[in-house]
């Protein structure tokens, strides 16, 4: 059945709903801020209550219908796009707000209700709703909870999580469940709350809720350092903690920031000096105490007494404190006005920011330039907001590339400081092909598992979260493109420009593309035989091994094998460990390549046992000379026992492992 046919379905099955579908309401409504993807919306349903939520998502569940629940589409993760022709279902219309309960001190809304709405109804009782977002006046409180928000605050009251006192969720199959009710206290088994909150609608979709609120601050000192580095921002936050003051935000952004929004807004900045690297804008609540302000006025003090700091303004007004946060608040408007700009949210533990930080700059500088990287955050609980900027004579889509090639190395390095991809605005289709460098396979698996639980047809916000929509059949295979032959290459001076070679790489991925249009992947390949780049260094100068992308299963290769080997492009390649399969691509100097695509399972020991091989052989001579000894040895082998094979390559391994220890302590996978 077409879209129009399925459209007019709706409406007539839905008189009472209100569904627009005009190429305007479609774009529209059919993407959030994420701004990358090309919005393809079946068309927009826009129900009043959740009666009318729970017989849509039924209807669509038993017609296989793909549902997008939307809010404010605020979100910087594309968790709230619609591309693959699914039912946008807007809770904007889902506004009803109660009176707080001033004995609870808790409020009940709708999911559609605005965040500032629900920040201006809590100070009106003379309480305060605590999770604050620059986007408060737009965003809308079911998606704050949709993805556990976090803001300005984080670092004094935690994030939206913390608030929640019960939820509504209307699941696929049209069922309404209250979860937890009025209750404070309910300790009877699993809180099903907490796994609703950050599912990114992906489990359900949370029509109401009742929010738990708290005394607002009651006396709040704004102050703007300048900073020469980073590390003064962590000594002087260790510095209050130490000295059991109230920190109610602790932002910090670089220089970059500051000067763009000098430029864009032709506001002065405040300080003298022009050098420095990094701004410090925080607050304090000395909660009307004159002890406490006098204990927290001899602390900056001695920061100046020192020098420590050179540069600073604490806010003697309200205007002041306005003052101060203008440089913050306006660092995103900014940089929408300069053009294209790709966004990572990220969490690193406090105690490494650091020495993150120095890595980050360093690497993140060398892709596009060190005036396109703006750097800012709530540093107070490690969020950093990382911003690249597309350079002027660079296109969206060559941007964009560039930006999913580098995020290996971004993540790569968040892993190894034990740090998180997503802070605030979760996974969603931006980061879902990324979601193992911050959860395990474990993870995943249990998290692809309750997702089949709530959603057995997997239509609810599919392909957000996890790479591939058919959620149920993804067994996570990894794509590994390298070098088949290290000697041999070195022998033969193979180099990037080899005109046969480069047709065949170009045809895998055009062929790649056709059979797996929806695989989000990456084609490029690093080494002495490079496609596409015109340098002809030795082997040892670039890595060999190159993870591209993720298929659901091996057995969905079938069909893209059968049309390479039909082109003639490709050798079947024999299955010598479990869970892998190679493909061989022939070359002008025939079968024998030195090219193979591998297919591994991610989380097995095999496919570590196997790039540590391969690794091993670039990092020394003695290694690269150990294995050259043992080849031809090896590949008789091959063809005379497979069990044989296997025993001999392992002990191989182990021999080159030992040959080459002082390398693998220092780069062991």
């Amino acid at each position: 059945m077409d879209k129009t046919q399925t459209t007019q379905n709706l409406k007539k099955h839905f008189p009472q709903i209100e569904f627009k579908d005009s190429p305007d309401d479609l774009l529209h409504w059919g993407q959030d801020w994420t701004r990358f993807y090309t919005p393809n919306p079946l068309c927009i349903a826009f129900p009043s209550n959740t009666q009318e939520v729970s017989a849509l998502l039924n209807y669509c569940n038993s017609e296989n219908i793909s549902v997008v629940p939307s809010g404010g589409r605020t979100g910087l993760a594309g968790g709230a796009v619609a591309k693959q022709g699914e039912l946008v279902v807007s809770l904007s219309k889902l506004r009803k707000l109660d009176k707080v309960n001033q004995s609870a001190s808790t409020l009940r809304t709708e999911a559609g209700v605005v965040t500032k709405t629900i920040q201006e109804a809590a100070q009106a009782a003379g309480l305060y709703w605590p999770v604050d977002l620059a986007a408060s006046g737009s965003c809308q409180i079911g998606g704050n909870i949709a993805t556990n928000a976090g803001g300005l605050h984080v670092i004094r009251y935690g994030h939206t999580r913390r608030w929640i006192q019960s939820l509504e969720v209307v699941l696929m199959n049209g069922d309404i469940i209250e979860l937890n009710g009025n209750l404070d206290k309910n300790n009877t088994g699993y809180d099903f709350r907490n796994l609703f909150i950050g599912s990114e609608g992906t489990l359900g979709i949370v029509t109401a809720a009742t929010l738990k609120l708290c005394e607002p601050p009651k006396s709040l000192h704004t102050f703007l350092f300048a900073l020469n580095s980073f590390d003064q921002a962590i000594h002087i936050l260790a510095g209050l903690r130490s000295r059991g003051l109230v920190i109610h935000t602790y932002e910090v952004f670089s220089k970059n920031c500051i000067q763009l929004v000098q430029k864009v807004t032709q506001r002065t900045s405040p300080f003298a000096k022009d050098t420095w690297e990094q701004f410090l804008l925080f607050e304090i609540d000395t909660q009307g105490s004159p002890e406490t302000l006098q204990h927290l006025n001899t602390y900056i003090e001695e920061l100046f007494e020192t020098n420590f700091i050179e540069e600073g303004f604490l806010s003697q007004s309200p205007k002041d404190a306005r003052d101060y946060w203008f440089w913050r608040e306006n660092i995103t408007e900014s940089l929408n006005t300069q053009g294209k700009v790709y966004k990572n949210d990220i969490a690193i533990p406090i105690i490494s920011l650091p020495s993150f930080m120095t890595d980050l700059e360093k690497i993140c500088s060398s892709w596009f330039g060190k005036e396109q990287l703006f750097l800012f955050g709530h540093i107070g609980d490690g969020n950093i907001h990382i911003n690249l900027l597309k350079p002027r004579d660079m296109n969206q889509d060559e941007f964009l590339k560039k930006c999913e090639f580098h995020n290996d190395e971004l993540f790569a390095l968040i892993k190894k400081y034990k740090g998180s991809i997503a802070a605030e605005h979760g996974i969603g289709l931006l980061k879902a092909r990324y979601l193992n460098y911050s959860k395990s396979s474990e993870e995943i698996r249990l998290m692809q598992e309750t997702k089949k639980l709530f959603d057995t047809k997997g239509l609810l916000n599919p392909g957000k979260l996890f790479p591939s929509k058919d959620f149920m059949s993804l067994s996570s295979f990894r794509i590994v493109w390298k070098d088949y032959d290290l000697g041999l290459a070195q022998e033969v001076k193979l180099y990037p420009h080899s005109p046969k070679w480069s047709l065949a790489f170009d045809k895998f991925c055009e062929l790649f593309v056709s059979s797996f249009p929806d695989l989000p992947i990456q084609f490029h390949h690093v080494g002495s035989t490079s496609i596409g780049d015109a340098s002809t260094e030795g082997i040892r100068a670039k890595p060999i091994v190159d993870i591209l992308g993720e298929v659901p299963s091996l057995d969905d290769l079938d069909s893209f094998q059968k049309k390479l080997e039909e082109s003639g492009f490709i050798w079947k390649g024999e299955n010598g460990i479990s869970g892998r399969r190679f493909l061989k691509l022939k070359s002008s100097r025939g079968p024998e390549t030195f090219f193979h695509i591998h297919l591994f399972q991610r989380g097995s020991d095999e496919i570590h046992k196997h790039l540590l091989f391969r690794d091993y052989l670039k990092a020394h001579p003695l290694v690269a000379q150990a294995y050259q000894n043992q080849k031809m040895r090896l590949q008789s082998l091959f063809h005379e026992s497979r069990k044989r094979y296997t025993e001999t390559k392992a002990s191989m391994i182990h021999d080159i492992l030992a040959k080459a220890n002082f390398w693998y302590e220092q780069n062991s996978i």
